[in-house]
């Protein structure tokens, strides 16, 4: 997304109620699920790479975003960032059809659960405070869309959530 981020970051859209960044945040090796999931961090180092509601001006150095007020945060392109031990975090999931309301944004995509796709339980006890939703339709409050292979959500901030549990694909990995 953007080539001036420093090495061991992972670049990806950050999305706010009023604004989307385009920004790196340093994971050195980390998955960025296991950053945005790290109880000891409320403030997010990150490199943003320009404002999408703001024109021209040069992209900005070091901020710090409060980890509560972020949304989404959307990656288009992501590989599976931690492939080492992808092997030993493998759970038997399944990836039920997901339809979720976060903030002005719509998400629509599959997310992976073991054996209670119950929305209640998913977002009470199943999930961290960030979950994942892959092949992810995002259409923003501004009419835009999003497609990202992962996005990332702020359990706290899902406003609606609505699980196809008919539509399963067994076998998938976490």
């Amino acid at each position: 997304m953007s080539p001036d981020l420093p090495q061991g970051t992972t670049a990806a859209l950050w999305m706010f109620d009023q604004h989307r960044l385009t920004a790196g945040i340093q994971t050195e090796g980390y998955r960025l699920m296991d950053v945005l999931n790290d109880h000891n961090l409320d403030l997010l180092q990150i490199w943003p790479a320009g404002d999408s509601t703001e024109d021209g001006g040069e992209p900005p150095g070091l901020s710090l975003v409060r980890k509560a007020s972020v949304l989404v945060v959307a990656r288009p392109d992501a590989e599976h960032e931690a492939p080492v031990e992808q092997g030993y975090r493998y759970v038997p999931k399944s990836a039920y059809p997901v339809e979720l309301l976060v903030g002005g944004y719509r998400i629509r995509g599959l997310v992976h659960l073991g054996e209670r796709p119950d929305p209640l339980y998913l977002l009470t006890v199943d999930l961290d405070e960030f979950f994942a939703v892959t092949d992810a339709v995002i259409e923003c409050p501004d009419g835009a869309r999003v497609e990202a292979r992962v996005a990332t959500i702020n359990r706290s901030r899902v406003a609606m959530l609505r699980v196809d549990r008919q539509a399963a694909s067994a076998g998938e990995a976490a």
